[in-house]
């Protein structure tokens, strides 16, 4: 399959000598997919078990593929001859490789809603209008852990 590398991933330290996280819990046999145990686990443990079985097999699976887009705006206030750049980027996913199984810190819903919109169609040298300008601050959030 697609979805399996053609060798066994392995993850070595980056730093000689750091002390890195350990994993404190490890599911040993691949075969006892979540639904199938989910009758023996209460729904804490069975939500617990689902995460770390389905990041346990997404770190074997293929790297999802991304294409990224960039377009920057260079534009000039006529009044005061002032220029300013505008930026703005889409990722398109062309492969799901991991991410079909688990996204950290989203389920089935949030991935869902996801979708990401696509830029127009552009080319080097187009000439743009302004329509309007609405200035926005985002700030980016970290996954929600498991609580």
């Amino acid at each position: 399959s697609q979805f399996i590398p053609p060798h066994a991933r392995s993850f070595v330290g980056r730093v000689k000598g750091a002390q890195e996280a350990h994993e404190a819990i490890r599911p040993t046999r691949i075969r006892r997919e979540p639904p199938l145990i989910k009758s023996y686990l209460t729904a804490a443990q069975f939500r617990l078990y689902e995460i770390i079985w389905k990041r346990m097999v997404a770190s074997q699976m293929s790297a999802a593929l991304f294409d990224n887009t960039t377009v920057d705006i260079k534009a000039r206030c006529s009044a005061s001859r002032t220029g300013y750049l505008f930026r703005t980027s889409c990722s398109v996913n062309t492969f799901p490789g991991f991410i079909i199984l688990y996204t950290e810190g989203k389920d089935e819903a949030e991935r869902d809603e996801g979708k990401s919109s696509l830029l127009p169609q552009l080319k080097k040298g187009d000439e743009l209008r302004l329509l309007g300008l609405f200035p926005e601050q985002h700030f980016t959030q970290p996954p929600p852990r498991f609580t």
